[in-house]
């Protein structure tokens, strides 16, 4: 039976998603146009320090900021 190798996925390589100081941490990019709106440049959030929980967290984390993003691009065509 051939062997298949299967690449290893870890939460680090999900996009958004950085190993600091052995927890893991989600990290998005403000766009330049929306900063002032939000007020940061980045957006970051800790998830845990355990690969599987930090991988089930960051989908709603993402989604979460992801949400925010979009609600400033709202506000910004408002007016």
């Amino acid at each position: 039976m051939p062997q298949i190798l299967l690449q290893k996925r870890d939460a680090a390589s999900i996009k958004h998603v950085h190993l600091n100081r052995g927890r893991y941490v989600l990290r998005v990019t403000v766009p330049e146009d929306f900063r002032d709106i939000i007020g940061k440049r980045e957006l970051v959030e800790p998830l845990d320090d355990d690969k599987k929980t930090a991988e089930r967290m960051s989908h709603g984390v993402i989604a979460g900021s992801l949400d925010q993003l979009e609600q400033a691009r709202e506000s910004l065509t408002a007016q």
